[in-house]
């Protein structure tokens, strides 16, 4: 696996998994979700060290550059050379700076157990209709009428629930700073060569057809071929990947796109 398949790849929940080749480990991924369940997205972002239980002995890791996925963060850190690297069965503690000095990832005291709830939610809208006394008329009518009568114990409606009616009825809208990645409903594929973004120009252009690995790939916009910022895509078995940080020399159009580490097209080079 490469360092931009692992980039990629979901942990399971409450885990975290190590990026290592000899005992280096140059990258983690970490679920928004601790083992106990204690979801820790908000301090995620902010990082800047990590203190990992590997194996029994404890590193400390200084975080370089972070990117979010859906329901995980990726990390890149400064290499940590390790004793060994085991799977792990049971949760350990980590430490996450700046933010909860640890995170226990076992079971918690503060755990709250579920169907424990003593307080009944309620309705934002619909008002207790006061009729102990009569039928015809509410005693809080006058409390009803100016917005301040108690609020009724009252399931709401799939009519009224924020996450039903954005998803049913409003509309909701994702974007990429949220999953890391651009869409990719609509991509077309085109025929090019990949390379690393410090490879030389002239050494892409001059290589010859029988000497280039072509490929089929994917990028996302309006026009026929791949423009400054569409995004670029591959294809691995059934999942969509984005292309960072490569070049990628086009059969078609005889140009080498620079790809950012957005997975973007920030630039074009003619080979002439």
């Amino acid at each position: 696996m490469t360092l931009e398949q692992f980039a990629t790849f979901p942990p399971t929940v409450g885990s975290i998994n190590l990026f290592h080749a000899n005992n280096v480990v140059s990258a983690v991924n970490i679920d928004v979700d601790s083992c106990n369940g204690l979801n820790v997205a908000s301090i995620l972002p902010g990082l800047n060290t990590l203190i990992l239980n590997i194996g029994g002995t404890r590193y400390v890791a200084t975080v370089l550059n972070v990117v979010v996925y859906s329901g995980y963060y990726h990390f890149t850190i400064e290499p940590l050379t390790v004793t060994s690297v085991t799977d792990i069965t049971d949760c350990v503690v980590t430490s996450l700076i700046p933010g909860l000095s640890q995170v226990n990832f076992t079971k918690s005291d503060y755990q709250a157990l579920k169907n424990n709830a003593t307080d009944q939610n309620k309705s934002a809208f619909i008002f207790d209709v006061d009729r102990r006394n009569t039928q015809i008329k509410p005693q809080n009518y006058q409390a009803i009428l100016s917005g301040s009568a108690t609020k009724a114990a009252y399931q709401e409606l799939n009519y009224t629930s924020i996450g039903l009616t954005n998803s049913r009825y409003e509309g909701a809208k994702t974007s990429a700073t949220q999953y890391g990645v651009k869409s990719a409903v609509s991509g077309a594929p085109f025929v090019g060569a990949l390379y690393l973004s410090s490879a030389d120009n002239n050494f892409i252009c001059s290589q010859s057809l029988s000497d280039r690995d072509l490929e089929t790939y994917l990028f996302e916009g309006r026009s026929e071929t791949p423009s400054v910022n569409d995004p670029i895509f591959t294809l691995n078995i059934n999942k969509v990947i984005p292309i960072r940080s490569k070049k990628i020399w086009v059969k078609d159009t005889l140009e080498i796109l620079n790809v950012n580490n957005s997975g973007v097209v920030s630039s074009i080079d003619p080979c002439s």
